[in-house]
């Protein structure tokens, strides 16, 4: 079903865990826009940092577009959670 957030939200959660950076770029576009989720740059800034890690090149300029409206602390505490999720094998991720 189009426009069906929670089933997307667990299904791109599943695969994001699994290490698919299109899932987690995807997961940054829900939460950029609030679609399904409550909007955070916080977090929509982790994802995009974690599948631009992994090789994604829209990923990375969304992330760097994202970063101008962000403040520094908001951008420190998103890359602390990109790495605590990467080091975790991406099981715990906000």
């Amino acid at each position: 079903m189009i426009g069906d957030y929670d089933t997307a939200l667990i299904e791109w959660r599943l695969r994001a865990e699994a290490g698919s950076v299109t899932a987690q770029a995807n997961l940054g576009d829900m939460y950029e826009m609030g679609a399904g989720v409550t909007q955070s740059n916080i977090l929509a800034h982790q994802w995009y940092n974690l599948a631009a890690s992994n090789g994604d090149a829209t990923a990375r300029e969304r992330r760097e577009a994202l970063a101008i409206k962000m403040t520094s602390l908001e951008i420190s505490k998103a890359i602390s959670l990109a790495r605590k999720c990467m080091a975790s094998g991406y099981s715990e991720c906000e």
